[in-house]
């Protein structure tokens, strides 16, 4: 239910407030559907309409939201006071907790890492390569262990991937092509990254990563498709030539976010 509008107020936009805070319109709807940020009004045809007050409230929200705080707590820690304040905060602290206790378990076995054997490499020869449609994984080879190396995930994924043949390998390519083609589309149509749509195409894409090469946890899901923002290459490939899909790998960090929160929340 809209609240009632002082004629004093100066009244933003959407798209206006989208671009003082840094989300997308997209978000901004989605916020407004599930109660989180409802705008102060709207115009005669209908557009939303914000408030200072709201774009304060949208970034203190924006601020829970890189603490990793769950959307669905959000409202109610900013209406909450006292005790029931703390009581959520405290709950948000113990799960930071377990994400620290995770990346130094992950710092140790950095610490311990051994050196790699060439035998831990994809051993590829031109079969391989044309089923990868021209790619050659060896050619990237240095880069992955020297970043990944000492992870349980890459000695896993080379140990499957020695024994794979080229038909095995066409059939992992067409199933990525068909997977990301269906996140693709669901970017095309404007569909919110956590929409349940867009949870389960991500979900889907996640297992087809444990179904052919390691165990991707939820959390890994989401660590890689904040490299797929920070890494201007995976960008590029992702939103294409020319940026053609401009957007599409910011969109698909955030529906793996949110399909890492979905599991969470389980």
């Amino acid at each position: 239910m809209l609240r009632e509008t002082p004629t004093y107020v100066a009244l933003l936009t959407v798209s206006e407030v989208a671009a003082l805070a840094g989300v997308s319109v997209r978000t901004l709807h989605h916020y407004d559907e599930i109660g989180v940020l409802a705008p102060l009004a709207r115009s005669e045809a209908g557009y939303r309409l914000y408030s200072p007050a709201d774009v304060t409230r949208l970034r203190e929200i924006l601020t829970w939201r890189r603490l990793d705080v769950p959307l669905r707590q959000i409202p109610q820690l900013l209406e909450a006071t006292g005790a029931d304040r703390r009581a959520i905060l405290e709950d948000q602290r113990a799960r930071i907790g377990d994400r620290i206790d995770e990346l130094e378990q992950l710092a140790d076995a950095l610490d311990r890492a051994i050196s790699i054997t060439e035998a831990d490499i994809v051993d590829t020869n031109q079969d391989i390569i044309d089923a990868l449609g021209g790619f050659d994984p060896a050619e990237h080879g240095d880069e992955t262990r020297q970043r990944w190396g000492h992870t349980d995930s890459y000695r896993e994924s080379a140990r499957r991937t020695k024994q794979y043949t080229p038909e095995q390998w066409r059939t992992i390519r067409a199933e990525a092509e068909d997977l990301t083609e269906d996140l693709a589309a669901l970017f095309d149509e404007g569909v919110d990254p956590a929409s349940q749509v867009a949870v389960a195409a991500s979900e889907a894409w996640r297992l087809h990563v444990g179904r052919w090469f390691y165990d991707l946890t939820p959390d890994m899901q989401r660590n890689l498709g904040e490299m797929y923002v920070e890494d201007p290459r995976f960008t590029a490939h992702y939103d294409g030539p020319e940026d053609e899909r401009a957007g599409f790998a910011a969109w698909m960090r955030d529906a793996f976010a949110a399909n890492a929160e979905a599991a969470r929340e389980g």
